[in-house]
């Protein structure tokens, strides 16, 4: 059969349509390029991203802009635990949404806020626009910071004898974290008579409970920590066993000589055998003299549940502690027997090799337990 052969207009008609369709998909395909370019360029693309993530509470990808003030080193995955709990609380169930900070931003680095049902939930996030196609100068933007996650930590206070050593879970802690070496304010009376014994002051930021420990500068003693009214862990200062019990005997005779002496039962110079002349005790007994003058117990007090404890050695040739006791004084002209709950804490220095009471602090009868 012969070769049919299709009319000239015909092929023309197929050429441009096949034209027409190929400048067609062109076309659709630069234009979906453009869509696509412009969607991820919009500043709101990253954090749409983000949002959704949130209310799915896939949020681990925002540890990396968490901030802590911890400058304590903690195992890596408390670290990691921590923030991911900080994370749950700052980001609870609810409907998130974002609003441009119009104050804060500029084109290159536009500003959002993050809401939760509508209302502000302190946290920011700070965006910054990179160049992807030099060419084609195509740009987008990136998540540079986001402000406001803060894990909160805690910080604590040590304060130990200036020279000790402290210990965190077993480990010596960096002299790094003393904040302020001070002086104790206990001694402030008698510092013209020793060299003053100061207080380090260590301060720490932490996510975790740990065990604290101290090493007295003098001995080597470990030193007790306390929790005081501030929330400070301090220590007692050094103090040996056969110390305190040699001196025990001439500290009870004097705290019943001040007992006796404030009733008018012994005299100043019973004392001074015990008391350093003109230290600020010896003036404290002294000036007492002038308010008992009108107050004579008819006969000597009896002394009961006489406590002495807190010994606190500040250096070689200083210590504290504390007197406890109870006296009752029969005073025939007034038909009555009196109860005096005291508590004194004395403040001792060496001079030639023998101790005596440089200041005294007498508390008041209300603020005895």
């Amino acid at each position: 059969m012969p070769k049919k052969n299709f009319p000239l207009f015909w092929k023309f008609y197929v050429l441009i349509v096949i034209i027409l369709l190929s400048i067609s998909v062109f076309v659709w395909l630069m234009l979906w390029n453009k869509l696509a370019i412009y969607e991820v360029s919009r500043p709101e693309y990253p954090l749409e991203q983000l949002l959704l993530d949130i209310e799915r509470s896939e949020i681990g990808g925002l540890e990396q802009y968490v901030k802590t003030k911890a400058d304590y080193l903690e195992d890596e995955s408390l670290v990691t635990k921590v923030k991911a709990d900080y994370l749950k609380v700052s980001f609870p169930l609810g409907k998130y949404s974002i609003s441009k900070n119009l104050n804060e931003s500029t084109d290159e680095t536009p500003v959002f806020n993050i809401k939760r049902d509508g209302k502000k939930t302190g946290i920011t996030v700070n965006l910054k626009r990179v160049a992807v196609d030099d060419v084609a100068k195509y740009t987008r933007y990136e998540i540079e910071d986001v402000n406001g996650l803060v894990c909160p930590c805690k910080t604590v206070e040590i304060r130990v004898p200036a020279g000790s050593k402290v210990f965190v879970d077993g480990k010596e802690l960096s002299r790094d974290y003393i904040e302020e070496t001070k002086e104790s304010d206990v001694l402030k009376n008698v510092a013209q008579y020793i060299d003053m014994p100061r207080l380090d002051c260590y301060r720490i930021n932490t996510y975790a409970d740990h065990e604290y420990l101290a090493q007295g500068p003098l001995f080597d003693e470990e030193l007790e920590l306390k929790l005081d009214s501030q929330g400070a862990y301090t220590s007692e200062f050094e103090m040996r066993k056969n110390d305190q019990e040699a001196l025990e005997t001439d500290i009870i005779k004097l705290a019943e000589g001040y007992g006796k002496y404030s009733v008018n039962r012994a005299q100043l110079s019973e004392l001074l055998p015990y008391v350093l002349k003109d230290s600020n005790g010896h003036k404290y007994l002294k000036q007492l003299k002038e308010f008992t003058v009108w107050v004579t117990a008819s006969e000597d007090p009896v002394f009961e549940d006489m406590k002495v404890d807190n010994y606190q050695f500040y250096t070689e040739d200083c210590f504290t502690c504390e007197v406890e006791f109870l006296m009752r004084a029969e005073f025939k002209k007034f038909g009555n027997v009196r109860e005096y709950p005291t508590h004194i804490t004395y403040v001792y220095v060496k001079r030639d090799g023998k101790w005596y009471m440089a200041d005294m602090v007498v508390k008041k009868a209300e603020d005895i337990e």
